[in-house]
This record gives structure tokens, C-alpha cells and sequence, in this order.
């Protein structure tokens, strides 16, 4: 009898631990635009980024086209309510040439709707005067996800051997607005720029 009433009580002791166990995760909250935990886990970034370079060419000159194009694509991870880390492509695009490369990122979340983000990488491909590798640099605030103020420096060697210290500022626009911006603004920069016959 104590035997039993032994094992009654020590199965009832133990049943919220076997049930805490066999409990299922909670849902993770995937998101297409970046919010903080708990809202979203993990988020996509679709970024498109139009700078202007605030600082002359190795050779004293300025750029003929003073825009700098820029699209991220990637995803970040949210470690807790106020901060995230993730991985993106880049491909940018100026007068200089184009650049592919890849920056691993940083998100402090300042607010539900507001973030700085702070990111280093490497640029491994390009073309025109670009020759790998080159380096980048970025800090930016973003409003909602949609729309922020970004600074970025770049080194890279030019094709001439001359190295090239680029500092740029300019707008950021993210989530659904970066793809629209990624797609729109380059055409309408491209046509502003051929000259008037």
C-alpha cells in the first residue's frame, strides 16, 4: 500500500516537469518588414539605398553623376526585444562602376518603430574602375522599417592604382518601399542623366 501511494505521488510530482517537456516551442514570427521581438523572430531585409559622394576622387575630381545606387537583400534575426543580427548581398552601382559584395549587419532596435543599424563588409566583385577587394562601412537610423538616413565610407583600389575613400550620405527606403524605390529611382536617375540633345 505505501508502495503504491509512494508511486501516485511521485508520478503527480513529476507530471508538470514530463508536461513542461513535451510542450511545443512557442510559433516563431517570421515577418517581410523588421519589428522587434516579440512581434516578429525573424525578418527580411529588401533595401534600396540613393547617395550622393560628399567627398572628392583621389584625383580631385567629382563624380560626372553624384548618385550612388545601392540594393540589399537579406535577413536578420532578432536576439531579444532590442536587438538583431544578420547577413546581406549588396550590389551598387555609380559612375565609378558596380560592386557586389556582402555585409554581415547589426540592429539595435531603439523603439517598436525605429532602429540604427551598424554593418561592415567586403565587396569581392565589380567593374568599371573597381578592382577587388574593397571594403564598406554603414550606419543608418531607420523610421517604421520604410525609410531612414544612411552614411557609408568605401575603400577600394581603382583600376589606375589609386585608392579610393568614398564617403556617401543619402536615403534609405526598406521592406515594401525598397523594392519599389530599388525599381522606380534607378530609371528615373538614369534618364536624368542623359544629357539634352
Amino acid at each position: 500500500m505505501k508502495a503504491g501511494l509512494l508511486a501516485l505521488l511521485l508520478s503527480l510530482a513529476l507530471r508538470p516537469a514530463v508536461a513542461a517537456q513535451t510542450a511545443p516551442p512557442p510559433p516563431r514570427h517570421e515577418c517581410f518588414r523588421g519589428r522587434p521581438q516579440p512581434a516578429c523572430d525573424q525578418f527580411w531585409i529588401t533595401e534600396f539605398s540613393l547617395l550622393t559622394r560628399i567627398n572628392r576622387l583621389p584625383d580631385g575630381e567629382y563624380l560626372s553623376v553624384p548618385y550612388f545606387m545601392r540594393w540589399e537583400l537579406g535577413s536578420m534575426e532578432n536576439h531579444g526585444p532590442r536587438s538583431a543580427a544578420g547577413v546581406t548581398l549588396v550590389a551598387e552601382l555609380d559612375d565609378l562602376g558596380s560592386r557586389l559584395g556582402v555585409k554581415p549587419r547589426y540592429r539595435r532596435w531603439l523603439g517598436p518603430r525605429a532602429a540604427l543599424d551598424l554593418s561592415a563588409g567586403v565587396l569581392f566583385k565589380g567593374s568599371g574602375r573597381f578592382r577587388a577587394p574593397g571594403f564598406v562601412a554603414q550606419a543608418s537610423i531607420t523610421g517604421g522599417d520604410y525609410v531612414g538616413f544612411v552614411t557609408q565610407l568605401e575603400y577600394f583600389r581603382s583600376d589606375q592604382g589609386r585608392r579610393d575613400l568614398g564617403a556617401y550620405a543619402g536615403v534609405r527606403f526598406g521592406a515594401l518601399p525598397g523594392i519599389i524605390a530599388g525599381l522606380l529611382l534607378p530609371v528615373l536617375v538614369i534618364a536624368a542623366s542623359i544629357p539634352e540633345t
